[in-house]
């Protein structure tokens, strides 16, 4: 069986939750992001130190995890053996403008958390 991967060309990030400390030891974050073209992309682990920001557009290589049945759960490829080097494999490539914000977030609105649910989903 083959993993599922994708690079996502226009990441837009949406928020990050805090810092927990993971089984192996490490410290990770749970990074929110929307893409025009995929939808939501939930993106953990994350490491503390790409220091993602809210509005920054980014590329990022991702890969199903397959402990994680959420249809926008992803994680970084290689997020395991190559974590002391994340950051080199996101590309920053702007920020979503101001203008655009307000309008973004309101078309992303979901009336009701048990459709998400009912959905298996995360993020709405």
């Amino acid at each position: 069986m083959t993993k599922e991967e994708m690079y996502i060309e226009d990441l837009i990030i949406l928020g990050t939750a805090c810092p927990e400390p993971m089984r192996d030891g490490r410290t990770s974050v749970c990074v929110a992001g929307y893409s025009h073209k995929h939808g939501f992309i939930r993106v953990y682990p994350s490491s503390v130190d790409m220091k993602l920001k809210m509005w920054s557009i980014v590329k990022i290589p991702l890969e199903k995890n397959p402990q994680d049945t959420r249809f926008e759960s992803w994680k970084i490829q290689g997020s395991k053996h190559e974590w002391d080097h994340l950051y080199e494999k996101i590309e920053f490539v702007g920020n979503y403008k101001k203008k655009y914000r307000r309008d973004l977030i309101s078309n992303l609105e979901v009336g009701c958390v048990n459709n998400l649910n009912d959905q298996n989903k995360s993020l709405g």
